[in-house]
């Protein structure tokens, strides 16, 4: 093996490192704000994770759009979500805002862990990470 194959090799194994280091990044968060917030951290047994997935404004705007629209009790109204999502172009485009920046990253977990009265439950949560992934901004939890 020459040291030209040696260098290939070392190159393509980095490479398949650091594709994983974002989502690293994310799952050492996430376990962090598990320790402080189970119940019982001991009984953590991870299930699934999500692909690390980027937020754009447009994505943060459209989800906004149908939570107001539920809490309104229009979420079934195409016309409202339309002129909501108008609206809120608008607004960027008034303030040269790019919608389609991303602004941070998601990835939902499933896990099980026990509860206060000692029996297994199964959860599911969506993380909401800054562009760095440096800091969780939010957690939208299943209970």
């Amino acid at each position: 093996m020459t040291s030209g194959n040696i260098m290939r090799y070392i190159i393509v194994i980095c490479l398949l490192i650091s594709c994983s280091v974002p989502e690293n990044k994310a799952k050492k968060l996430i376990d962090e704000d598990l320790k402080g917030s189970l119940h019982d951290y001991r009984s953590y047994e991870s299930v699934e994770f999500s692909p690390l997935k980027s937020e754009t404004l447009r994505a943060i705007s459209i989800k906004t759009a149908i939570n107001q629209l539920k809490e309104e009790g229009k979420y079934a109204d195409s016309e409202a979500f339309i002129e909501k999502m108008k609206l809120m172009n608008s607004v960027a485009n008034a303030n040269h805002i790019n919608l389609d920046s991303i602004t941070g990253f998601s990835i939902t977990h499933k896990f099980r862990a026990k509860n206060s009265f000692g029996a297994y439950t199964l959860h599911e949560y969506t993380y909401f990470f800054d562009k760095d992934l440096k800091t969780i901004v939010d957690i939208k939890r299943d209970e």
